[in-house]
């Protein structure tokens, strides 16, 4: 009993010491008062402002009102636990609840013809995007569509046109297509007849490739096309009709949710929409959970991580209609990209970032990281689907489809080591579907197609690729660029320029790879390419392992596959083999994540 009696007082004293944090609900509503406490949806305060005043503590939780609309940018400058993180969410019903980046332009004048001018007067930054009835209109260009043509260039500096460039464009922006892989932009600071120089960028140009001029007020031509004068704070729109019966908005604030070394935010069931440049903008974050948002029409990157840190977790998130990247995580190791959609990523040209990692679904770059990315959609890309540079990562079950829309030399998923190889292990491409990796050549010259599937460049190394599926690529299937220790097994390549393609790269040769049990179809011959005969240095058994199937017709062959988590039924008009010679007759089942490739 004296045990007992012990027991229960040192019990009593340990939670008496234990710290209890008090939880409070904070509401916002569009309808609220910011001189109410916020305490109680039935008085809620109104404000981005007056939230960004609270004190949030471990396990708060800071709730907008669905179906509302709040414009501004959201601080998150307090940390939660992780027992009690602070949570950003929503309450009531409805549609989710917007944190909006933009305000309503109003007081539209007419300059000249269908030339139209509204003063941004409370507005202090450069870069905008302008929207009418939440569609955006389209930034100012010389020509409307296409290129121009570099006839010469000098350094990094100036370039001489073979078309005639009428009047003067000083002080616009100059957007040229560098090579496939990166289009940069850069600022006119003079011109002489046909010859513009501008300040220069790090990447060399070349002649015979394209150029176009945006940015400038003789580029507005055409319904909708508009141009923002910083030094005045003045839009120029042109309309043929009076803009001022129009919802017209411009984005002002810089992200949405702003988070910078913070510890354990969740944010859940909020909306995030036409912010100038960042959908949620964090650095140096431990314990981050962003899941069931919904980030669109954001200037730079929908969701950009950077600095160190670790458990990010993105989960279940739409992310669309974005100009540079979907989401950019560096050095942030335990990170986690589930179930997510991405679509329509960096399509238009001019509007991104000055790199060649722009235009990018998914970008994961990290010294000592590690990473899953698992069951998420990826389509509509202007570059690469998922770019990725660190040891310790899995992705899986993926669907990948319509990549290389505005750029080319990129892959449905990506990887790159350079000169210095780093030493990253435990890599592995499973069970993905890549489609349709196509590749843009507008503005190119004399350029190949090679916009491929899997693409593992210069050094990369010790990687698995098993079980995926790769369809319908201009380029390779899976491209092996001076890539090392690469097991590639159980894959089927369809329809694509060459199935595989073993090459090397400058002072690096592939060695070591396996290549086993795949099944590669093509509708040409060369279904497997190796260019030099010392990259046989592989364990691989090309004749007996990897079925070819080549010279098929459309009307002869069927490629299905099945990009859900559970099995699908085809129904079949007939009799049908597979590369195995296996015969199905009249259905055939998928398993999760698998294709394939039948002939009657």
């Amino acid at each position: 009993m004296k045990h007992k009696i012990f027991a229960i007082k040192y019990l009593f004293l340990l939670a008496a010491s234990t710290p209890a944090f008090a939880q409070s609900t904070y509401y916002v509503s569009a309808d609220g008062n910011d001189a109410n406490a916020g305490t109680s949806s039935s008085a809620p305060i109104k404000s981005i402002d007056k939230a960004n005043q609270l004190v949030l503590k471990p396990g708060d939780v800071l709730s907008f009102k669905k179906g509302d609309v709040f414009s501004g940018q959201l601080n998150i400058k307090q940390s939660g636990t992780s027992a009690a993180p602070i949570n950003i969410s929503s309450y009531g019903s409805g549609s989710k609840p917007v944190i909006d980046g933009s305000a309503v332009v109003s007081g539209w004048k007419r300059s000249s013809g269908n030339i139209w001018v509204a003063s941004l007067s409370n507005y202090n930054g450069s870069a905008i995007n302008l929207f009418a009835n939440n569609q955006p209109l389209p930034l100012g260009r010389y020509p409307n569509s296409g290129y121009l043509t570099i006839r010469s260039h000098s350094g990094k500096t100036q370039l001489t046109s073979k078309q005639s460039l009428n009047g003067d464009w000083t002080g616009a922006d100059v957007v040229i297509r560098k090579n496939l892989w990166q289009i940069d932009t850069d600022k006119i600071i003079s011109q002489q007849g046909n010859t513009l120089t501008f300040k220069g960028t790090p990447t060399a140009m070349n002649d015979n490739w394209g150029f176009f001029i945006q940015d400038h007020p003789k580029t507005l031509d055409q319904d909708g096309e508009w141009y923002y004068q910083a030094s005045t704070k003045q839009i120029m729109l042109y309309s043929s009709s009076d803009p001022n019966g129009r919802n017209i908005e411009a984005s002002i604030y810089t992200a949405g949710i702003n988070i910078v070394g913070q510890s354990n935010i969740v944010i859940k069931d909020i909306a995030i929409a036409e912010q100038r440049q960042f959908g949620i903008n964090g650095k140096n974050l431990r314990g981050l959970t962003v899941k069931n948002v919904t980030i669109s029409d954001v200037g730079q990157d929908g969701i950009s991580i950077l600095g160190r840190g670790n458990n990010v977790v993105i989960d279940g998130c739409t992310i669309s209609d974005i100009n540079n990247n979907a989401v950019v995580v560096y050095d942030h190791s335990g990170f986690r990209f589930l179930n997510n959609t991405v679509k329509n990523i960096g399509l238009v040209v001019g509007r991104g970032t000055n790199s060649s990692g722009s235009f990018v679904g998914l970008r994961y770059n990290a010294k000592a990281g590690s990473a899953i990315i698992q069951n998420n959609t990826i389509e509509n890309v202007g570059y690469i689907g998922i770019d990725f540079r660190s040891a310790n990562v899995t992705i899986q079950n993926n669907l990948i489809k319509n990549i290389n829309l505005t750029k080319s030399d990129g892959g449905g998923i990506y990887t790159y080591s350079g000169k210095n190889p780093n030493n990253y292990t435990n890599q592995k491409i499973v069970s993905n579907i890549i489609l349709n990796s196509v590749g843009s050549y507008d503005g190119s010259y004399n350029a190949n197609q090679n916009a491929h599937g899997i693409y593992l460049d210069d050094r990369s190394h010790d990687i698995d690729i098993q079980n995926n599926t790769i369809a319908n690529c201009t380029g390779s299937g899976i491209f092996l660029n001076g890539a090392s220790r690469i097991n590639i097994q159980n894959n089927t390549c369809y329809g694509n320029g060459t199935q595989l393609l073993v090459s090397t790269t400058p002072g690096a040769d592939p060695v070591n790879n396996t290549i086993l049990s795949n099944i590669l179809v093509g509708k040409k011959k060369q279904v497997m390419s190796l260019n030099r005969s010392r990259l046989l240095r592989t364990a691989v058994a090309l004749a007996n392992s990897n079925k070819q199937m080549q010279d098929i017709s459309d009307d002869t062959a069927r490629f299905e596959y099945n990009a859900s988590a559970s099995p699908k039924t085809i129904n079949l008009n007939g009799t049908y083999k597979d590369a195995n010679n296996k015969t199905y007759t009249g259905k055939v089942t998928l398993q999760p994540y698998s294709s394939i490739v039948l002939t009657k």
